[in-house]
C-alpha cells in the first residue's frame, strides 16, 4: 500500500431516483470516487488527492461535475489498526481502513461489509472509529460542496476466487519487476448511497459498485481503461500467456476498439460494433493522476460510455473460409460504462476532457 504511487477507485452505476435517461438535474446516473496517495514524494507535492465525479442522468447534457480535495494526510491501516506496510496475502478477506486526519475521508472494508464517507469543502466531522455524523447534516454539511456517504448492502462479485485478480499469477511478482500492480476486488457490489451537493437536492440511491486499486513504484506514461458490466455473461480474458489483446483508440473521438483472443480455450471477444467503446466528448471529466512530479490533471474519464460486445468460439478444422473460424455465440450492449484515456493517450486537442469542470480545494 505505501509504495509510490497508488490509487483506489470506486464506481457506482445506476444511483439516484432517475436512473439512466432521466431528465431531472437532481437525478444521478453514475458516480466515481478516486483516492490517490504518493507518500514518498517531496514536501512540495500534494501527497494525497481524492476526486468525486458525478454524472447526471440527462441525455441532452450529460456533463459531469467533479469535486477534488488535495493535501490530506491519509492513514492506511489493517486489522487492529496496525499500519499497512505490505500487500496482504491472496487468501485473506479484506480488512482495510483509509482515513484522512482532517476527517474528510473514511473508507472501511471488512470482509463483505464496507462504509464510505467523503467530504469536499467545509469542516469534516466523521471519525476513523466510525463515530461522528457520517451521514451528513447540520451546518457543516450545508457549507460543504459535496458529501458522499455509502455502505455495502450485499456481497461483492469477485473477479475470481484465486485472490490474484486480472493479473493472474503475475500478481506474485514484485513491483521492482512489474512497476505497477492492478487488482479488481469487485465487479458489482450492491451499495446504498446518499449524495449531498451544495444548492441541489439530496439524492438517495442504490447502485452496483466496482472496486479496484493500483499500487507500485511508477505509473504508465499512457493507458486506456474501460469498465462495464453485463449480468448474463462472465468470460475472463486478461493480458498474459493465455490471452492476446489488441486495442485501437481515437481519444479525440472518445472511441476505443478492443479485441481479445484465448487460443488455447478457443474463444474470443470483440468490442467493436458501432465504433467500439464510445462516449460523447462532453461527458468526460479531466481528473488528477499520479505523475513523476506529483498529482496533476492526467486523465480523461467518462461514466456514460456505450459498448457492443461480441463473444465468439473459435472452431478449428476444414471450413468454407479456411481452417479457423470465429462463430458468434452471444452479442450484447453495455450502457453507462466507464471509459478513460490517461497520460499521453489523452486527446491533446479539443475533444474529450471538456466537461463542465468542477470544484477543487487544497
Amino acid at each position: 500500500m505505501p509504495e509510490l504511487p497508488g490509487a483506489a477507485e470506486v464506481g457506482e452505476d445506476g444511483s439516484g431516483a432517475g436512473g439512466h435517461g432521466g431528465g431531472s438535474s437532481s437525478s444521478v446516473a453514475s458516480m466515481s470516487l478516486i483516492i490517490g496517495s504518493q507518500p514518498n514524494g517531496p514536501p512540495s507535492w500534494d501527497k494525497a488527492v481524492m476526486s468525486l465525479t458525478v454524472l447526471n442522468s440527462s441525455i441532452v447534457k450529460p456533463s459531469p461535475k467533479t469535486y477534488t480535495r488535495r493535501g490530506m494526510a491519509l492513514g492506511i491501516t489493517g486489522p487492529g489498526g496496525t499500519a499497512a506496510t505490505s500487500s496482504p496475502d491472496f487468501s485473506t478477506p479484506p480488512h482495510l481502513t483509509i482515513a484522512a486526519a482532517d476527517g474528510s475521508l473514511l473508507f472501511r472494508m471488512e470482509g463483505d461489509s464496507c462504509r464510505l464517507h467523503a467530504r469536499f469543502g467545509g469542516r469534516s466531522i466523521a471519525r476513523a472509529d466510525g463515530g461522528g455524523e457520517a451521514d451528513g447534516g447540520g451546518e457543516d454539511s450545508r457549507r460543504a460542496d459535496a458529501v458522499l456517504t455509502a455502505e455495502c448492502v450485499g456481497p461483492p462479485c469477485l473477479w475470481d476466487h484465486s485472490g490474484y485478480g486480472p493479473e493472474g499469477c503475475a500478481a506474485r511478482l514484485p513491483t521492482s519487476v512489474t512497476g505497477l500492480h492492478w487488482f479488481v476486488h469487485s465487479l458489482a457490489t450492491p451499495m446504498r448511497s446518499r449524495l449531498e451537493q451544495a444548492g441541489r437536492p439530496t439524492v438517495h440511491g442504490r447502485a452496483l459498485a466496482h472496486f479496484e486499486k493500483n499500487w507500485g513504484r511508477t505509473f504508465p506514461e499512457g493507458w486506456y481503461w474501460t469498465q462495464g458490466i453485463n449480468a448474463t455473461s462472465s468470460w475472463d480474458l486478461h493480458g498474459g500467456m493465455d490471452s492476446i489483446i489488441t486495442a485501437q483508440a481515437d481519444p479525440c473521438k472518445a472511441a476505443l476498439l478492443v479485441s481479445a483472443t484465448q487460443p488455447l480455450l478457443r474463444r474470443a471477444v470483440d468490442v467493436q460494433a458501432g465504433g467500439g467503446i464510445s462516449a460523447r466528448p462532453v461527458s468526460f471529466a479531466r481528473l488528477e493522476g499520479p505523475t513523476r512530479s506529483g498529482f496533476r490533471p492526467y486523465l480523461d474519464e467518462s461514466l456514460s460510455a456505450f459498448a457492443t460486445v461480441r463473444l465468439f468460439e473459435i472452431h478449428i478444422g476444414p471450413h468454407e473460409r479456411g481452417w479457423v473460424q470465429k462463430v458468434l455465440v452471444e452479442s450484447f450492449e453495455v450502457e453507462g460504462a466507464a471509459l478513460e484515456f490517461g497520460g499521453d493517450r489523452r486527446c491533446m486537442g479539443k475533444g474529450a476532457g471538456e466537461g463542465d469542470g468542477g470544484v477543487a480545494e487544497s
